[in-house]
């Protein structure tokens, strides 16, 4: 007998919310009331966010896009259901709020430029390269060329396939199963030296010489994830150490990598302001170079900066099959 009561009850609530919720889409204004409540605390969530800085809040930053499309549908679902004028005005004004937001998160992208007609150029690509043998992408068309997540085998590819011209160096005397970071350049290499924080993070100083009264300063890096508050942690520890070393640099300097930072967090507004270093943008949304085999995230955590004496008048993100990461490329000029 109690069984009986127990599924009777259970019928009785089931009953009840459906009634409730029936009732609440029927009334008037009471489910647009309740959409653009929703979409506005969406909204004061992820304004929270990039106010608040934890990696918990980076998480919700770097997903801005996605967390934007949800408000915005949110306040359309509550405009297209709302009947009173009050409430009307409240839907159009969450619906324009909305677009306000991820105006004022996309703004700082500027399109490239145009090549002086006396300017030298060079071109670099930078690529978390979890790839096969017989996956390597063709990338004969970079002259200074990143990788991360690499093997010595497929550094030893990659250099056999790029062909004459090319010398290259590793993070470490690693063996083919081990993965690091490698620089391939067409540059003589006149200097290098590698930095390890003993974990996942580390990068490659390399200094370029493009031509005999000019040189370059490569950074190229490999930054833990941030994940949580360890991985977030780390990984800034290591950013700051690179940003010591740049800022101390008296030549030019290309930063790039797998820099485990969205272009909504804190740290990657802080590269561009301490050190001074410029983006390469991928004109007004700035394209992912992360997309999680197929996962409905894609995220842009590869980049390339170039300091102020240096110029970037072409970007491009390559669509490419083999790693998780797709190869982020700029055109550089000096």
């Amino acid at each position: 007998m109690q069984m009986l009561r127990d599924w009777q009850s259970r019928n009785e609530l089931v009953r009840d919310l459906v009634t409730m919720s029936r009732e609440l889409w029927n009334h008037k204004g009471g489910m647009g009331q309740v959409l653009s409540g929703l979409a506005l605390l969406v909204q004061t969530v992820l304004v929270a966010s990039l106010v608040i800085s934890s990696s918990a809040t980076e998480q919700i930053v770097s997903l801005s896009p996605q967390v934007f499309v949800l408000s915005l549908i949110l306040h359309v679902g509550a405009l297209a259901t709302e009947r009173q004028r009050q409430l009307l005005v409240r839907a159009v004004g969450g619906t324009v709020s909305a677009m306000v937001l991820i105006a004022l998160l996309l703004s700082p992208w500027s399109d490239p430029g145009t090549v002086p007609p006396t300017a030298n150029t060079f071109k670099v690509t930078t690529y978390n390269a979890l790839f096969t043998r017989d996956e390597a992408p063709r990338l004969d068309q970079a002259d200074v060329i990143g990788l991360q997540e690499i093997t010595r085998a497929k550094l030893d590819t990659v250099a056999s396939n790029l062909g004459v011209g090319y010398t290259y160096l590793s993070a470490c005397d690693c063996t083919a199963a081990g993965t690091e970071v490698g620089l391939v350049s067409r540059f003589e290499i006149a200097d290098a030296e590698y930095y390890d924080d003993g974990g996942s993070g580390t990068f490659i100083r390399a200094v370029l010489e493009l031509a005999p009264d000019k040189l370059v300063v490569v950074y190229l890096a490999h930054l833990p994830s941030p994940e949580n508050h360890t991985g977030r942690d780390r990984r800034d520890a290591l950013l700051e150490v690179i940003e010591t070393r740049i800022a101390a640099e008296r030549d030019d300097v290309v930063l790039m990598g797998d820099l485990s930072t969205t272009v909504y967090s804190s740290a990657f507004q802080r590269i561009r302001s301490e050190l001074e270093l410029q983006p390469a943008g991928y004109g007004i949304v700035p394209a992912c170079s992360w997309h999680g085999y197929g996962s409905l995230l894609c995220l842009r955590i590869d980049h390339v900066f170039v300091s102020s004496g240096l110029g970037i008048v072409e970007s491009s993100v390559a669509h490419v099959e083999g790693s998780d990461h797709r190869p982020v490329s700029a055109v550089v000029t000096w």
